[in-house]
C-alpha cells in the first residue's frame, strides 16, 4: 500500500506486505517388483519368504528458492532391496517307550523371523548457500538430493569433491601482511561463510545394511482337555548385528559418512541382542 489510508482501508487492492504462496506442488514416487512365497502348514512347518525390489523418490526440502523442484531426489526412506522370511517348524515327536521322555521332548516348536534391508541413500550436503538465495542446505555440485548411495558412489563422490576443492583453490588468495607474513583468503558466500577445501574420510559410506534373526522356541504342556501352558524363551538379534544410522551428512565436518547410533532394542528388532521368556496359560 501507498498510504497509510490505503492500509487502512479493506477495499483498497493493496498489500502491506510480501505475498505468501502456499504451493502442492510435492510429488513422490514409489516403485516396486514384489514376491512373497507361501507355504501353508503340513508335515510339521511353515514358512512365508517375500521380497521387494524398489524405488522411492520425491520432494524432500527446499534447497533452491528459484527452483523449487531442486529438492528432489531419493527419500530417506528408499530401500533397493528388503527381504523377510518367517517360518515356524514343529520338532519331531519321541515314540518310544519311556513316558518320561516323550513328555520331555514333544510339543516343542521352534519359530524365527529374518530380516535383511539394503542402506539408505545418503544427501551429501556442503552445508553452505553456494548459489546465494538464502538457504544452506546445498547438495554438493554434480549431485542431487540423497543420490550418494544411489546413482553416485564413493568414487565419484571423491572426483566430485576434488573438483570442488580445485575451484575453491583456484578462487583462493595469499596475501602478504605488511610484516612479511603471509595470509591465505579462502572464498566466501553472500551470506559471508568462508568455503574451504572438503577433507573425506579414508571410508565411507551412504549407511548400514540392516540384519535381524530373531527366534522362539516354545513348549506346549497340556495337563488335559481344558488346561495348557506354554513357555516361550526369545531372542532378538540373535547374532547382535550392529545395525549402524545417524550417518553424517554435511561434507565439511570431516565425519561425512561416519555413523553416530545404533539401532535401539525395547524388545523390537534389529537392536542390540536381547532375552525374553514367557508363560502363558490357556484355559
Amino acid at each position: 500500500c501507498t498510504s497509510t489510508a490505503q492500509a487502512l482501508n479493506p477495499k483498497a487492492i493493496c498489500s502491506q506486505g510480501v505475498f505468501r504462496v502456499t504451493e502442492s506442488s510435492a510429488n513422490f514416487r514409489y516403485t516396486a517388483l514384489h514376491v512373497k512365497v507361501d507355504k501353508r502348514f503340513a508335515e510339521r512347518y511353515q514358512f512365508t519368504g517375500s521380497y521387494a525390489l524398489s524405488r522411492f523418490t520425491g520432494f524432500n526440502d527446499v534447497i533452491d528458492a528459484n527452483n523449487l523442484f531442486a529438492g528432489d531426489g531419493f527419500i530417506e526412506s528408499d530401500r533397493s532391496h528388503r527381504f523377510t522370511f518367517s517360518g515356524l517348524l514343529e520338532l519331531p515327536s519321541y515314540k518310544g517307550g519311556s513316558r518320561f521322555l516323550r513328555g520331555l521332548a514333544n510339543t516343542w516348536q521352534v519359530s524365527l523371523i529374518s530380516q535383511m534391508v539394503s542402506r539408505p541413500p545418503l544427501n551429501a550436503n556442503v552445508a553452505a548457500d553456494l548459489d546465494g538465495d538464502g538457504i544452506d542446505t546445498t547438495p554438493l555440485p554434480g549431485t542431487y538430493f540423497r543420490s550418494f548411495g544411489r546413482s553416485v558412489n564413493a568414487d565419484k563422490l571423491r572426483e566430485l569433491v576434488a573438483a570442488y576443492n580445485a575451484d575453491i583453490e583456484r578462487r583462493t588468495r595469499t596475501v602478504t601482511n605488511p610484516d612479511g607474513t603471509t595470509r591465505v583468503i579462502r572464498p566466501r558466500t553472500s551470506k559471508d561463510q568462508v568455503l574451504n577445501p572438503i577433507v573425506l574420510p579414508d571410508a565411507f559410506d551412504s549407511g548400514d545394511n540392516f540384519f535381524a534373526q530373531d527366534v522362539r522356541l516354545s513348549r506346549f504342556v497340556q495337563f488335559n482337555e481344558k488346561y495348557k501352558l506354554t513357555l516361550i524363551g526369545e531372542v532378538f538379534n540373535l547374532f547382535n548385528v550392529a545395525n549402524l544410522g545417524g550417518y553424517e551428512s554435511n561434507l565439511t565436518t570431516g565425519r561425512f559418512g561416519q555413523p553416530s547410533t545404533r539401532i535401539g532394542q525395547v524388545f523390537g528388532t534389529g537392536g542390540p541382542r536381547a532375552f525374553q521368556f514367557a508363560a502363558r496359560l490357556t484355559f
